[in-house]
């Protein structure tokens, strides 16, 4: 699911976009240079972030969004340029959401769609493209970025069709400056309307070259529509894919799909290993470990790759860190088998009642306290501004402590000094004790019972080993036929799983009936079995 995040060139592909959007000004605006910015004739650029009006963002898209992709053009001639109006990943654009486009695939989606297909992108035939849309404009189609005029009349389209009008327009209207700087306003204003169903989005802008893509997602909403109908809030959104289209990748796919698979199949040896007793089989079903964390990560890695065509960029980094997360645990769970990950792992197990109790005293200490920080200082402070920014902002106390703020003592410094000590003081100095507390003493007690397992799996006093103990590289091979084939020791794994379940079961049953027969209580104790009785189980 992950094979089309750009790990390897993505930061430096972020970093070029950003310094190529600015190639096509004289200059940057900034405090520094900010009289010949003020000049006439003088092209500076200035960040998106910074506008603050609806009037400013139109603005924007009328005069700087050709400069941007201009600039793009000045740094790399080859690069391919597409802008949408869809938050949606690369993947998920439809051609009625292109503005403009100088790549396209064989069908109507930029990419094609499928978990297991491997999107590519061909350069467009920009003439036929550009003269087609002339001729009969139409939400449709979508001329190439090359062209200034078509781009901003395929924007004005776009912006008459979200407004309701036709989905088709004569291409004399769309060229006209008046009705375009209606039709760009027109376009802000519908996409503040509907920044709490589109993630914010206003814009989007992809840039391609030889497999990497590199896009950049405008965003606005408003401030306030009821208090400032003119004020919006600006942002932008940064991301990289990388799209091998070759054997690289179809090999990475094929590997992917085994490795499922083969971790499928052991899944299934689980659960048939313990169909030999209803009781076993209770106890597999009703493990929460497995409904929460095994069988998430054979279904949710392909997740990312199944939903890439709905999900919008705002969406992607969030699915991708669940998928991963979750990954991450069953790795560290199945870690269990090496003694420091072990304790890790039981050393939680055991603090959970704990340390459950613990969090909702924490949750409901942090929302009081954010309740009481909002009221006090939400006007000034934007860390307690919202019940949610002020629980991060006690959260973060929780883990470094709190600093006096300026903004908070400017306003209110007695009831600021106040809170600085008791957010500090029970926040930071007795809650935050208390979790460590917690797992302290876990990890101790974690300490005793992996001393008791060490000596139930030594030999008991009076024995020896005999025979020859299997060498490191014999153990690595048996692991691998092991994981390939589900042997082990000459049989199915499954085989040997459930003979050894039932072997240790039964024995337990005749040492709890001979205490029974002796009146005397049970104790467990090593038992000694036959080399038959132990070959016939497995």
């Amino acid at each position: 699911g992950s094979r089309n995040l750009d790990a390897a060139e993505g930061r430096e592909s972020v970093r070029w976009l950003q310094r190529a959007a600015e190639a096509s000004y004289d200059a940057v605006a900034s405090d520094a240079n900010e009289g010949y910015c003020a000049r006439e004739g003088v092209n500076c650029f200035s960040p998106y972030g910074d506008l603050t009006t609806v009037d400013d963002v139109a603005a924007f898209l009328r005069r700087d969004l050709g400069k941007v992709v201009n600039g793009i053009r000045l740094i790399c001639p080859a690069c391919e340029v597409a802008l949408s109006a869809s938050p949606k990943t690369v993947q998920g654009q439809q051609l009625r959401d292109l503005i403009c486009s100088d790549f396209a695939s064989g069908n109507r989606t930029m990419g094609r769609d499928g978990p297991f297909a491997i999107a590519t992108f061909e350069k467009r035939d920009c003439a036929a493209a550009d003269s087609e849309f002339r001729r009969r404009p139409t939400v449709d189609l979508a001329p190439c970025c090359e062209d200034d005029e078509l781009f901003a009349a395929s924007l004005t389209l776009q912006a008459v069709y979200e407004a309701g009008g036709p989905d088709t327009v004569p291409f004399d209207q769309l060229a006209d400056p008046a009705s375009q700087a209606r039709a760009f306003r027109d376009y802000v204003v519908s996409h503040l309307d509907k920044s709490e169903t589109n993630d914010g989005a206003l814009l989007q802008l992809f840039v391609h070259r030889e497999g990497h893509m590199v896009g950049k997602l405008y965003l606005a909403e408003w401030r306030n529509r009821r208090w400032t109908p003119r004020l919006v809030a600006t942002g932008e959104r940064l991301w990289a894919y990388y799209f091998d289209g070759s054997a690289t990748e179809t090999a990475l796919v094929a590997c992917g799909i085994v490795a499922w698979g083969l971790s499928l199949l052991h899944e299934v040896q689980a659960a048939v290993s313990v169909l030999w007793s209803r009781q076993a089989w209770r106890r597999f079903l009703g493990s929460p470990y497995r409904w929460l964390v095994e069988v998430p990560s054979v279904l949710l890695p392909w997740l990312p790759s199944i939903l890439a065509p709905v999900l919008t960029v705002p969406n992607v980094a969030l699915v991708h860190a669940v998928v991963d997360f979750v990954m991450f645990s069953r790795l560290f769970g199945e870690a269990t088998v090496l003694p420091p990950f072990r304790v890790i792992i039981r050393t939680l197990a055991n603090a959970a009642p704990q340390l459950v109790m613990f969090t909702a005293a924490m949750l409901a200490t942090l929302v009081v306290f954010s309740g009481i920080s909002g009221k006090l200082f939400g006007p000034v402070a934007d860390g307690y501004a919202t019940i949610g920014a002020g629980m991060n902002s006690l959260f973060s106390v929780v883990v470094e402590g709190a600093e006096l703020d300026e903004d908070t003592e400017a306003l209110a410094p007695e009831a600021a000094t106040l809170m600085f000590y008791v957010t500090n003081l029970w926040v930071f100095l007795v809650l935050a004790q208390f979790f460590i507390a917690i797992l302290v003493g876990s990890f101790d007690a974690t300490r005793e019972l992996e001393e008791e397992d060490r000596r139930d799996r030594s030999l008991p006093p009076g024995f020896v080993h005999v025979g020859t103990r299997p060498g490191f590289f014999r153990k690595v091979g048996d692991s691998i036929v092991y994981f390939f084939t589900m042997r082990s020791y000459g049989s199915y794994a499954h085989v040997v799983h459930r003979g050894m379940a039932k072997l240790v079961t039964e024995l337990d049953a005749k040492l709890l009936a001979q205490a029974e027969d002796q009146g005397g209580e049970y104790v467990p104790a090593p038992v000694m079995v036959t080399l038959e009785e132990l070959a016939g189980a497995v």
